[in-house]
């Protein structure tokens, strides 16, 4: 893998093991070590997706490149030129997705997008790890025109994001930052995933505190007025026990929405497919305690079929893994079958 060549070396040897295990791009890496040495793992990133860098000056050909991205603004470069690697941990800790080229660039580049329009007053603010990781293989999607972007499945303006991170930082201090993504902040994303949300300026200006009290008005109004429980899909099964696992099918939005965050996974944009009978997910167990992996099964004619298998933060997992998804796999369709009158179409 690219990957492999470039960045690994950067940010896990010394200047003098990159030289020479790195030969064709000695003379790059040792300007940037004497220049800019907190911007070796930017370089070595363009390298292994084969970013073309015009000749010259390395630092400068590379804001140059930056620049050349439609998307993005001298505030992005601004981000990259004051920062190092732990400010881009979205990008560096990633899983590849499969044979997207440059896929990390790509993943590079909607980042910068994030930072510029979360930035308060043109000032570079890197944002806490724990909070970039709410980040990890989401979406990364922005509209800069109309000031959104999409966030765990949600779209927002930034203001609304702003006021969101400002909280999890609250928490971090406070040490209640695990609470916050398992309840706290599901909560809310559920609200606004189902409303039309318009503030005024004051509105954004009280922050997390109008945000948590609507979502928990709304969420009451909404049970009283129909009795039910909101983004509920039907299964066969909601938990099984195979071996030293116990399986279990996530059945509602809210849940759908805290595994995502707790896992740091991409589940959670799968929910219209599971309103739709679509897709399903479900978490792998160890026994009934900590999660394992994260299976996602999708429709296929007859069937239900494996469409992935990932651990936490879309990490890979092991052979067993692999089969006991194929066996969970053929449960659910059994079970389905029975379940459905045998009508999947």
């Amino acid at each position: 893998m690219r990957f492999h060549n470039h960045l690994e070396q950067w940010l896990e040897h010394s200047p003098t093991e990159r030289e020479c295990c790195l030969p064709k791009h000695r003379r790059q890496y040792a300007e940037i070590e004497s220049d800019a040495p907190h911007l070796g793992w930017v370089l070595a990133l363009m390298l292994d997706s084969d970013i073309e860098l015009s000749h010259g000056e390395v630092v400068a050909a590379m804001k140059d490149r930056v620049l050349a991205e439609p998307v993005l603004t001298p505030l992005a470069w601004r981000f990259l030129a004051n920062g190092n690697a732990d400010h881009f941990r979205v990008v560096l800790d990633a899983q590849d997705p499969g044979d997207e080229p440059a896929w990390r660039w790509k993943l590079l580049v909607a980042w910068l997008q994030v930072l510029s329009g979360l930035h308060r007053a043109g000032r570079y603010q890197p944002l806490p790890v724990p909070i970039q990781m709410l980040f990890l293989h989401d979406g990364l999607v922005v509209f800069p025109e109309a000031d959104e972007l999409e966030f765990r499945g949600c779209w927002m303006r930034f203001a609304t994001l702003r006021a969101i991170l400002t909280e999890a930082e609250k928490r971090i201090e406070l040490g209640t930052f695990d609470r916050f993504i398992e309840k706290d902040l599901p909560d809310v994303l559920i609200w606004l995933a189902n409303v039309n949300l318009e503030f005024d300026s004051n509105q954004y200006k009280a922050g997390w505190s109008v945000l948590a009290k609507r979502a928990a008005n709304w969420r009451q109004d909404l049970y009283w007025r129909t009795g039910a429980k909101l983004g509920k899909w039907r299964s066969p099964i909601e938990r099984v026990p195979l071996g030293t696992y116990e399986i279990e099918c996530i059945v509602d939005a809210l849940t759908l929405s805290r595994h995502a965050l707790n896992q740091r996974l991409c589940a959670d944009r799968f929910l219209e497919g599971c309103l739709q009978d679509q897709e399903r997910i479900l978490a792998i167990r160890i026994g009934t305690g900590k999660i394992h992996a994260t299976i996602r099964l999708s429709r296929a004619q007859s069937a239900w079929v494996v469409s992935d298998i990932r651990g936490f933060a879309n990490s890979q997992v092991s052979e067993e893994i692999d089969r006991l998804g194929a066996e969970i796999a053929y449960i659910y369709t059994r079970d389905w079958n029975r379940f459905d009158g045998g009508a999947i179409s």
